[in-house]
């Protein structure tokens, strides 16, 4: 299945540490690393949200698998796709030896890792010059990239394995990728020996990546048909980088907790089948805490997110007073702002039993601007990482005029590392009830107070074409126009250069009306849990691919 091989170069050893170098020298963004693979049965052990696995194997069932090619009528022409036609991008493989390069190349410039590219590096140069061209043609760039070859030679030689004694040697291991295409959702494994890409047929659910079990069945697979069972390495390209926690597979978020005067309320947890009665946050079924697409903006989901249902509990805030939203932490590559809106309700039992659809939405903070500067180059630096450098948390004030009474808060983060794809904007709106007084010392005049009487609807906030949601942030912006109304008079926004975290010094007591009485609360603790340092799987020992 081999294309005609007219140069050669020394093999990669499966091994992230080299992995990693080499990426580096590519222009790659350093919060996408390499991991090794310990288990593929102890979920603990799997670093989410994986973008890509690179298998390393030995040729036996691979060997199987281009007989099984040779025997599908379905491959018996050669790929021809390129550019915007194609599912993936794949790389046939003319470099002899270089499977391991090709495999850490097909990882790369696939899905979000595509997004993780330093805009004049190598590997994004050469995929601006390739893109368009038959794999033929695509092939040729990489061949005749001095840049490559440098870069590929500055780390073949190092690891822990013996160098074979020339570039052209036999080896007896290959790798392969699996990457999901960003164009219809599938998993591919790719293979520069191949004919083509191979769709595997596994579609994955918003809350799964190519670490879920249907991925890991296909690896398997390769595994039960070698006679040998240890001589395969398996390594994840995650989005993870230091002092960041990844909470979830689709590594999104919730709101976990607010804080208001040190005193903690407990929000929905949708990964809970025992919340407590009285939470402050409106329950979901987002328990994969994905997010809602453009082409969902005209329905009842970007209300309060899927299935949003009001909770019976209030949290208790004086106006003008400043409350911490606590994020059940937020992925780094999610660019965007944080929006929060107050919705009044006039029910006997305050928000309990609001009719969503009825809620008028004012928008009382926006993160102007949003888009706080490109230091650095696109995609610049955002609300979103100031978030994520206050613990996860956005501070906000309620108007300090705000006309007594209960309101539903709903406070947004919309995460734009997609946005530049059609339907790729990710909306996360999570809703909370407030009851609000008025201050002890307060002396506003009733004609003086903030009467929220002038919202909008959320269903009518965005709209798919809206500056603000088709974006692309990995180009230069001068300016970014944040998305819905804008901020009503009387609000009191608290600049990104005020954003602050905050420890709660105790459990605060929501307001229930319907239950005519308040009620202890019981917070429950937030985890981060580490992964796990044991092996529970032999290694192969590092591995160097074939051609």
């Amino acid at each position: 299945m081999a294309a005609q091989q007219r140069k050669s170069f020394y093999p990669l050893e499966s091994n992230p540490e080299v992995f990693n170098e080499l990426i580096q020298l590519l222009g790659v963004s350093s919060d996408l690393a390499f991991e090794d693979i310990y288990s593929l049965d102890d979920p603990e052990l799997l670093p989410h949200p994986a973008l890509a696995l690179v298998l390393v194997l030995p040729e036996g069932p691979l060997i199987k698998a281009y007989a099984a090619d040779a025997a599908d009528p379905s491959y018996s022409n050669e790929y021809s796709g390129c550019g915007a036609d194609e599912p993936v991008v794949w790389f046939k493989q003319t470099i002899y030896n270089a499977c391991g390069l090709y495999a850490l190349l097909h990882a790369l410039s696939n899905g979000e890792a595509s997004n993780h590219l330093e805009r004049d590096g190598l590997l994004a140069r050469l995929l601006s010059k390739s893109i368009n061209l038959p794999p033929g043609e695509r092939a040729q760039v990489l061949e005749q990239s001095g840049d490559l070859e440098k870069a590929h030679t500055t780390v073949a030689l190092k690891g822990d394995s013996a160098v074979p004694e020339s570039a052209d040697a036999r080896v007896l291991f290959h790798y392969i990728c699996y990457v999901q295409s960003d164009k219809d959702g599938h998993v591919y494994e790719l293979d520069g020996d191949r004919t083509g890409p191979v769709d595997t047929g596994i579609v994955l659910r918003d809350n799964e990546d190519v670490l879920s079990s249907k991925v890991l069945a296909s690896v398997r697979k390769y595994v039960d048909d070698a006679e040998d069972k240890v001589n395969f390495s398996l390594m994840a390209l995650p989005v993870e980088r230091e002092g960041i926690v990844m909470f979830c597979l689709a590594a999104h978020s919730h709101i976990d907790y607010v804080i208001v005067n040190g005193l903690l309320y407990q929000g929905y947890d949708p990964h809970s089948i025992n919340n407590p009665a009285n939470v402050v946050g409106w329950s979901t079924s987002a328990s994969d805490d994905g997010f809602v697409p453009p082409s969902n903006y005209s329905t009842v989901d970007i209300i309060c997110h899927r299935d949003g249902k009001p909770a019976k509990a209030h949290v208790p805030v004086t106006a003008g007073d400043k409350m911490h939203i606590q994020w059940n932490g937020w992925p780094e590559s999610h660019h965007g702002p944080a929006l929060s809106y107050l919705a009044p309700c006039s029910g006997v039992d305050g928000c309990a039993s609001v009719d969503k659809t009825k809620l008028l939405f004012s928008k009382i903070d926006n993160s102007s601007p949003a888009l706080l500067n490109e230091s650095g180059g696109p995609p610049g630096h955002w609300a979103s990482d100031v978030l994520i450098s206050s613990n996860n948390s956005w501070l906000i004030q309620i108007p300090p005029t705000l006309k007594p009474g209960p309101y539903v808060l709903r406070h947004e983060l919309i995460a734009l590392h997609y946005a530049n794809k059609a339907d790729g904007a990710q909306n996360y709106p999570q809703c909370l009830n407030l009851w609000v007084t008025a201050p002890i010392a307060s002396t506003i005049a009733g004609t003086g107070m903030l009467a929220l009487d002038q919202g909008v609807d959320a269903t009518k906030m965005y709209h798919s074409n809206d500056p603000g949601v088709d974006v692309d942030i990995y180009k230069s912006l001068t300016t970014y126009v944040i998305p819905g109304p804008t901020v009503v008079a009387g609000a009191a926004p608290i600049a990104a250069t005020k954003q602050t975290s905050s420890i709660p010094t105790a459990d605060g007591t929501p307001v229930s009306v319907a239950a005519s009485k308040t009620a202890p609360f019981t917070a429950a603790r937030t985890t981060k849990a580490a992964r796990r340092e044991h092996k529970t799987y032999p290694r192969a020992v590092p591995r160097r691919g074939l051609a």
